[in-house]
């Protein structure tokens, strides 16, 4: 049942009786006034839904297929998906892919070093978590070659940038496992602390022994 309301917001946005028509003629019958006023709005058109028939996403969910539209999830997009080697993503891969703009260029260069077998999960959380091709290559560049895409993605999550590894490099400390970089950072052990350790006579100690004074709260 249509209200005054439901016709002046037809008439703001465009829908009318072709529309509607080609919507059920698409199989999207006896639709909500809310679901026709959203998929005019994303301008989901005949057109759009071919296309997606075309790529194998034959959507049956009238939200689904908006929630396709307003995150892009295109014929280029899926292509270049497919380019890269995903080529069975099921709709909900493909949507969040593009949600989280999973980036081709990265996902390349990720590849040229040798990371040439990320699932669609792995990309959507290096994505997330902003890993990208250049921050890989850094820690590369820092003698960190054969480290997993999981642990990368940890020392991202934890805000360990390349320069926090040189400023431990420059005070002596050289060939540090990528896990206790990664613990260094947790505990807030970082090149400035180590400094005023040492401004303070605690020279000559490892890095377990700065993290002890750390935790103990001895240097703040």
């Amino acid at each position: 049942h249509l209200d005054f309301d439901d016709f002046v917001d037809f008439s703001i946005h465009n829908v009318d009786t072709d529309m509607v028509e080609t919507l059920a003629d698409m199989g999207f019958k006896d639709l909500p006034a809310q679901k026709l006023k959203s998929a005019s709005i994303h301008n989901v058109s005949a057109r759009y839904i071919k296309d997606l028939k075309s790529a194998g996403y034959d959507i049956k969910d009238i939200d689904e297929l908006i929630k396709f539209k307003i995150h892009n999830v295109n014929l280029d997009f899926i292509e270049r998906m497919r380019k890269m080697g995903y080529t069975s993503l099921t709709a909900k891969q493909i949507t969040s892919a593009a949600i989280h703009n999973v980036n081709i260029r990265d996902i390349e260069g990720l590849r040229a070093m040798g990371y040439d077998n990320l699932t669609i999960e792995q990309a959507i959380k290096l994505s997330i978590h902003n890993v990208d091709a250049d921050y890989v290559q850094e820690l590369h560049d820092l003698g960190y070659k054969d480290i997993s895409i999981q642990k990368v993605t940890n020392a991202k999550i934890h805000n360990v940038r390349p320069s926090f590894v040189r400023g431990l490099n420059e005070l002596g400390f050289d060939d540090i496992p990528f896990n206790e970089i990664i613990n260094l950072k947790i505990h807030n052990v970082s090149p400035e602390f180590i400094k005023r350790a040492q401004a303070k006579g605690m020279k000559d100690l490892s890095l377990s022994e700065y993290k002890k004074l750390k935790i103990h709260g001895i240097v703040n």
